[in-house]
C-alpha cells in the first residue's frame, strides 16, 4: 500500500548541510539482526548502537518504546549496526577489538529542486555483501571502505578492503547507505530493492523508480587496533562474518525516529559544520542524552557467552569459518570442529591459557589507548578529517 507520509514538501537545505550523531558505545554485541534474520540468532555477531529495545524480532513500535539509547538524540530510537571486528592470533584464537562507538552522519544532499525527506516509520535498510572476499565492483561497494588514522589525520587513502592496519588513532570502517526510496515498501525480499543510490552515489538525483530522496546516512566506526599491532603477535584482523579481507563489510539500519522531529531538523538544521549542538531543534529543546546516560544504556544479549569483552574464543560466534577468498564465502560454511548447539551457541568458547598473558597485556594497552582515542574521536566530531567528499 502506498504510504502517504510525505504529502508536505520539505524545504531544500544547503547542498553541504549535515550533522554528526554520536553514539557513545554499543548497546549490544550479539548475533542479533531483526532485518536479515528476524525471530532468532543471526549467522554472525554484530556491534549494535542505539535503542536498547533491539532484539531478534524488534519492530518500529518496540524501538519507539525503548528505555534508552546509546546515541545522542532522545527522539532517535533507531538501531545502527555493522559486523564486529576481531583479532585472530596465530594459534587461531580470537578476541573482540573494542571501538569508541559510532558516528552517524545525517547528510542533506540532493539534486536541484529535490526535497530531502525524513525516513518513513519502520524503514529497514541494508547495504554491503557479507560474503564478498574480493572487490565486487558493485555500486554499493564504491561507498563502503576503510581508512587508517594517525595523529595528523588519514594515513594513505581509503581502501575498499582492509589495507594498512598500523593505525595509531584507529582503523575506521565507513559505510554510505542508499538515499532514494521507492515510496511504497519499508523493506524488500533482498532488503535492498526498495532503496537506490542517487546519480552520484552520495549526491545527485534520485531515479524515477525511487523518487523520494531521504536524508542520507553514513557510518564511521573507529576500531582500536593499536594494542594488537604494538604487541607484534603476528595475527590478523577478521570481521565476525569470517572476513579477513574487509570486502565483506556491511551495515544495517532500523529506523526508530520521531518523524516530526527529524523532519523539523532537516528543515532547520542546515549548518555545514556537522556539529550537532548547532541544531536548535535538538539543542534548544532538551533533546540530548548526556554522555552518562548514553554510556549507562545497554540491551540484553540472548546468548551472553558469545560476546565477552577480553575473552578469547576458539571460534567466531555462530561457528563462522575464516575465509580468505578470493571466491565468495558461503552462508552454509561452518568452522571445522565447531558445533552449534540447540540455542545456536558456538562451542567451545573457552579461554586458551597460552594466550592469557598476551591478552592481559593487550587489555592494559587497550584501556590506555581507548582513553586517548575517545578524546581523539570526540575531536573528530568537530574536526576536518571525518566525512570524505568522495
Amino acid at each position: 500500500m502506498i504510504l502517504s507520509l510525505f504529502a508536505a514538501a520539505l524545504l531544500a537545505p544547503p547542498v553541504n548541510a549535515f550533522w554528526r550523531l554520536p553514539c557513545a558505545k554499543p548497546v549490544l554485541n550479539a548475533r542479533v539482526d531483526p532485518i536479515i534474520a528476524p525471530g532468532g540468532p543471526s549467522s554472525h555477531l554484530h556491534t549494535i548502537m542505539g535503542s536498547n529495545a533491539i532484539g531478534y524480532s524488534t519492530t518500529f513500535g518496540d524501538l519507539r518504546n525503548c528505555q534508552c539509547s546509546t546515541c545522542k538524540v532522545k527522539d532517535d530510537k533507531s538501531a545502527y549496526w555493522i559486523p564486529q571486528l576481531y583479532y585472530q592470533y596465530p594459534n587461531g584464537s580470537l578476541v573482540e577489538v573494542s571501538h569508541g562507538g559510532m558516528i552517524v552522519y545525517y547528510i542533506q544532499r540532493g539534486g536541484s529542486n529535490e526535497t530531502i525527506e525524513a525516513f518513513p516509520d519502520g524503514l529497514h535498510m541494508f547495504t554491503g555483501d557479507p560474503y564478498a572476499r574480493s572487490y565486487p565492483g558493485t555500486t554499493e561497494s564504491q561507498v563502503i571502505n576503510w581508512l587508517c588514522l594517525g595523529p595528523n589525520g588519514p594515513i594513505g587513502d581509503q581502501t575498499p578492503g582492509i589495507g594498512n592496519t598500523n593505525c595509531p588513532y584507529g582503523l575506521r570502517a565507513q559505510v554510505f547507505f542508499p538515499g532514494c526510496w521507492d515510496g511504497v515498501n519499508l523493506d524488500s525480499p533482498d532488503h535492498k530493492s526498495h532503496m537506490a543510490f542517487p546519480s552520484e552515489l552520495n549526491d545527485g538525483f534520485c531515479p524515477p523508480s525511487h523518487p523520494h530522496h531521504l536524508v542520507s546516512l553514513y557510518y564511521e566506526v573507529y576500531f582500536y587496533v593499536t594494542p594488537f599491532n604494538s604487541g607484534n603477535y603476528g595475527g590478523q584482523f577478521v570481521l565476525a562474518n569470517g572476513d579477513p579481507t574487509g570486502y565483506g563489510l556491511h551495515a544495517d539500519f532500523l529506523n526508530g525516529w520521531d518523524r516530526n522531529v527529524l523532519t523539523r531538523a532537516i528543515q532547520t538544521c542546515t549548518a555545514s559544520s556537522g556539529v550537532i549542538e548547532q541544531c536548535s531543534v535538538f539543542a534548544n529543546e532538551g533533546r540530548f542524552y548526556s554522555d552518562a546516560e548514553m554510556n549507562a544504556c545497554s540491551a540484553s544479549n540472548p546468548i551472553p557467552s558469545e560476546s565477552v569483552p577480553g575473552a578469547l574464543h576458539q571460534y567466531l560466534p555462530g561457528c563462522v569459518p575464516v575465509t580468505k577468498g578470493p571466491g565468495r564465502a558461503s552462508p552454509t560454511d561452518r568452522a571445522p570442529g565447531c558445533v552449534v548447539s540447540a540455542n545456536r551457541r558456538s562451542e567451545p568458547e573457552e579461554e586458551l591459557e597460552e594466550c592469557d598473558e598476551v591478552e592481559e597485556r593487550a587489555e592494559e594497552d587497550d584501556f590506555e589507548t581507548s582513553t586517548s582515542l575517545r578524546d581523539r574521536w570526540h575531536r573528530a566530531l568537530r574536526g576536518d578529517w571525518s566525512f570524505p567528499s568522495m
